[in-house]
């Protein structure tokens, strides 16, 4: 026969109770710290997406700044070494912030593999506005401003493009980290409630029949106390009868013993009567034997 939750007894019935207690809590603690943790993983890459496009904005600041400053010197060539310190500095701090930005796109290999045309692209304008300011040190601003607008311009637009396309990229995915974390939260409140609800309603059919068990344990212990107080009873009435008979045996025995004392009594009286008697007999016959010799 099949055994059933009901076939056990009361140890089997509290093992599988707080067995299935103890199952539902370590499944909605591992629920829990997974959703935790793929909720912390798309913080986590949020943050270093942020940090791309903050680097990102800064590297379209620099180059835009770094340009308005090689324009002046057609205007102003006077400035050409202030210019070009200021250049130089601003080409450094964009190698960093290139270097910032491939860095923290080692998750993201497909960006990665955008971003790194994009790259060469700027070094390469890099180097072309290096040789336009050279060509306006060299008072040659014809020359600058042909290379301007045949290759300096054209580079800058094309780069701006590549880097705003790479910054759409980079927000598309934000924008799915953040509607994936939305999602991942409701499953977890959904998961929450519905663990937490399977966990209230298995504890509470669990102490529903703990407490059956109990009011039956108890219901067999008090049968058990009847009973036994009934055989107290009993036993009390027989150690009475018993305690009773003894008595009884007792005292036919005192009896007894006094019947048997008197039986003695008169058997001793009856022995000296017959030796009196026995006494009286040789007397006589001596008499009767002296009086025939006479």
């Amino acid at each position: 026969m099949k055994t059933t939750l009901f076939n056990l007894k009361t140890r089997g019935k509290l093992i599988v109770g707080f067995g299935l207690i103890l199952t539902a809590i370590v499944v909605y603690i591992s629920t829990t710290n997974l959703n935790i943790s793929r909720l912390n993983g798309i913080a986590a890459e949020n943050r270093i997406i942020q940090d791309n496009l903050y680097n990102i904005s800064n590297l379209k600041a620099e180059s835009i700044y770094s340009r308005s400053v090689a324009l002046e010197l057609l205007y102003n060539p006077n400035q050409i070494e202030n210019a070009i310190q200021t250049i130089e500095k601003s080409h450094t701090k964009i190698e960093g912030l290139l270097k910032q930005i491939e860095g923290k796109l080692l998750i993201y290999p497909e960006v990665k593999e955008v971003f790194l045309p994009i790259k060469e692209e700027i070094l390469e304008y890099n180097s072309l506005r290096m040789e336009y300011i050279s060509l306006i040190k060299n008072n040659n601003q014809d020359l600058a401003l042909a290379m301007l607008n045949q290759k300096v311009t054209p580079k800058y637009i094309k780069v701006e493009r590549d880097i705003s396309t790479l910054e759409r990229s980079l927000m598309d995915i934000k924008s799915n980290n953040i509607t994936y974390s939305i999602s991942v939260n409701k499953k977890v409140k959904i998961s929450s409630w519905i663990l937490g609800a399977l966990l209230i309603f298995t504890t509470l059919i669990i102490s529903i029949i703990t407490l059956r068990m109990l009011r039956k344990i108890a219901a067999e212990m008090r049968h058990g106390i009847e009973i036994i107080a009934s055989s107290s009873s009993d036993i009390l009435a027989t150690v009475t009868e018993i305690s009773t008979g003894a008595a009884e045996t007792a005292s036919a025995v005192s009896e007894t013993t006094a019947t048997v004392e008197e039986v003695r009594q008169t058997a001793t009286l009856s022995n000296n009567k017959a030796k009196s008697l026995l006494e009286s007999s040789n007397r006589v016959s001596d008499s009767s034997e002296k009086g025939t010799e006479s």
